[in-house]
């Protein structure tokens, strides 16, 4: 049977000398196969590198429509580049099961050619990526699974690491505090010129933002009288 969509012939032993048998199952096969091609389903499988790129070319409509930003991007290809040094780039997508990827975190946690280990945040954020690909496909009929059942990782602290991305360091608090009042000092020169006045004002805005930690809404009640330099 010629298959249009996917430009191949579909040969399919029946497995029977029985002529009677033999009509049988190939009308049996041939239903099933109509049906399928009825519900936007292929026959012949796409490999796990082919299903790799139509999933990327999803998701850049997805940048293009600025719902996500080019690094979000690269980050996926890069997920995706890992998955498939461990899955194969010419294994047959529709062949996989749920526990294939099992040894995917021992996989990542191995030493690479440039000696280099995943860590666990960045095995979970790329397992967390594949997934979504192959909901994906699912989704468009290439595959049988939604996803991966991935070996379970013990839960990350984040809690210092938060707490960190979320401060700035004494050193970094000096390196702001000092363009700031280099910026102001210029500024000051000409206040009767409108820009470096703006610029003024918001410097001085910003340091005490960040030496007083008051909300927006509260440092805008502020008066110059409320503030006092030492």
């Amino acid at each position: 049977m010629w298959l249009e969509r996917e430009h191949k012939y579909v040969r399919k032993s029946l497995r029977t000398k029985n002529k009677i048998t033999a009509l049988e199952r190939g009308k049996s096969y041939y239903l099933e196969l109509h049906s399928n091609i009825q519900q936007g389903k292929t026959y012949f499988s796409i490999t796990t590198k082919e299903g790799v790129e139509m999933y990327v070319k999803y998701r850049e409509k997805d940048l293009k429509a600025g719902l996500i930003v080019p690094g979000r991007l690269s980050t996926i290809v890069t997920h995706l580049d890992h998955w498939l040094t461990f899955i194969k780039k010419d294994t047959k997508i529709r062949d996989l099961a749920r526990t294939d990827c099992e040894g995917y975190y021992h996989f990542r946690t191995n030493k690479d050619k440039k000696g280099k280990i995943a860590s666990l945040t960045t095995v979970i954020n790329e397992q967390s990526t594949i997934n979504a690909m192959m909901k994906y496909l699912y989704r468009q009929n290439e595959v049988y699974i939604d996803g991966f059942d991935f070996k379970k990782l013990p839960r990350v602290d984040r809690g210092d690491e938060d707490i960190r991305r979320a401060c700035f360091r004494p050193d970094e608090i000096g390196a702001i505090e000092t363009a700031l009042l280099e910026h102001a000092a210029q500024a000051a020169k000409n206040l009767d010129d409108e820009d470096n006045f703006k610029q003024f004002i918001t410097c001085y805005y910003f340091l005490i933002a960040m030496k007083t930690g008051l909300r927006t809404g509260e440092q805008r009640q502020l008066t110059w009288a409320d503030v006092s330099w030492t």
